[in-house]
């Protein structure tokens, strides 16, 4: 199979017609040759021609006068610009065409049947490497003040003040069992489909149809355990469906995944944001280190995916049981499990707390569905904590005003 990828194809087209600032920067980047499929490369050159005008009207004349309509249709290109919901990743797109390129150029080498050609060739290769460019700060210093938003929203207005969003990097969503991490993990994900992103869930506790009960449940207002039973009223789950675009929603549900797996299935699913549930279900494939070293292997390599790929990971964690056993049982940084690389590794680590969990069966307490979260650490943002409810029966979180 030749090594290619046509959505991150049609995704940097199509950022680069939505928003003309991103041309300059990318057609010198990328080159036509980057692009495997011969529509594609046609309208990377119509973009590069046109330049800072370029609009679907312009790009269809632009056809006309080439001649080229029966390899570039209207309807297709149209189909193009309606591929992407947001320009934000256009740079984690770009990247994986030029990878799917390096890949393709390796596959031609290793069919030379000439050794002394194809070691001309590989040292060609690294030689072309070598030469790339490391740009200068006025190259790009734009970038800081030209882009009005970056980052994409929590869906809680009062995390989004102090960590400043979902962007490029690790984000630790840790607490005790049963607290209902899970639960607000797909409140996340909910308000990402509901804007339009294609998200990747990486769940290695629940499966792909206990995720979706539970997501429809919370839409619907419903007892999940009524969906499970069969007792759940049709038409409000069919209108809870239709308010969410279930079609971006990608889970891979196996019990055990590797970091290299975690990194192939987000280059082939191309993802704005991931999910995974969670870091200690993680394979890490050397047996000869301890759990604390395939832990920090583990956190350490996460990182380097969100970077490699340009999207946030959200990534679940358990506290240490100790927890309990306190008498203030709200969780700190040093209670996240192996916590010595992962604190240095995420950009920023969420703490969720239930008091009502911890006293449910004190004679004196009366439950109130409050919850805390509790942001230990911001790398970009600050620290704080936000009141949430807890909804039990559909395992859902909301802002308390």
């Amino acid at each position: 199979m030749i090594p290619e990828s046509p959505y991150a194809e049609a995704a940097v087209l199509a950022s680069m017609i939505l928003e003309s600032r991103f041309i300059p920067k990318y057609t010198e980047y990328l080159t036509e040759d980057d692009f495997f499929r011969d529509e594609h490369k046609i309208l990377f050159r119509a973009i590069k021609e046109i330049g800072s005008d370029v609009d679907l009207i312009r790009i269809r004349d632009w056809i006309d006068s080439h001649k080229l309509r029966e390899s570039l249709s209207v309807d297709y290109l149209v189909k193009v610009v309606e591929s992407v919901a947001s320009t934000v990743s256009i740079d984690h797109y770009a990247k994986i065409v030029r990878r799917k390129t390096c890949e393709r150029k390796l596959v031609q080498l290793t069919d030379s049947d000439d050794p002394i050609q194809l070691v001309g060739s590989v040292k060609a290769e690294i030689e072309s490497l070598r030469t790339e460019k490391c740009p200068h700060v006025s190259e790009f210093i734009d970038e800081v003040t030209d882009i009005p938003c970056d980052y994409l929203t929590t869906g809680f207005i009062q995390l989004d003040d102090l960590i400043v969003g979902w962007r490029t990097g690790v984000y630790i969503l840790a607490a005790a069992s049963s607290m209902g991490k899970t639960g607000l993990m797909l409140d996340f994900v909910k308000h990402r489909l509901v804007e339009g992103d294609r998200v990747l869930v990486v769940s290695l506790e629940m499966t792909r149809r206990q995720l979706l009960v539970r997501v429809v449940g919370s839409l619907a207002k419903i007892d999940t355990r009524k969906i499970d039973r069969g007792l759940a009223n049709e038409a409000d789950i069919e209108t809870a469906k239709a308010g969410i675009k279930l079609s971006d929603l990608y889970v891979y549900d196996k019990s055990t995944i590797t970091v290299g797996q975690i990194s192939a299935i987000i280059e082939e699913v191309s993802p704005n944001i991931v999910f995974i549930d969670y870091m200690g279900l993680i394979t890490y494939s050397d047996s000869k280190h301890n759990d604390y070293q395939g832990i920090s292997a583990i956190s350490r390599s996460v990182k380097a995916i969100s970077k490699d790929f340009g999207v946030p990971l959200i990534v679940l964690h358990q506290v240490n049981r100790g927890v309990s056993g306190r008498t203030d049982t709200k969780p700190r940084m040093s209670d996240l499990r192996d916590s010595g690389k992962i604190e240095q590794d995420a950009d920023v680590v969420m703490l969720l707390h239930r008091e009502d969990y911890y006293k449910k069966n004190e004679p004196d307490y009366t439950p109130n569905d409050e919850a805390d979260l509790i942001i230990a650490k911001a790398r970009n943002g600050q620290t704080g904590s936000i009141k949430l409810l807890f909804a039990p029966w559909w395992v859902s979180f909301k802002e308390k005003v």
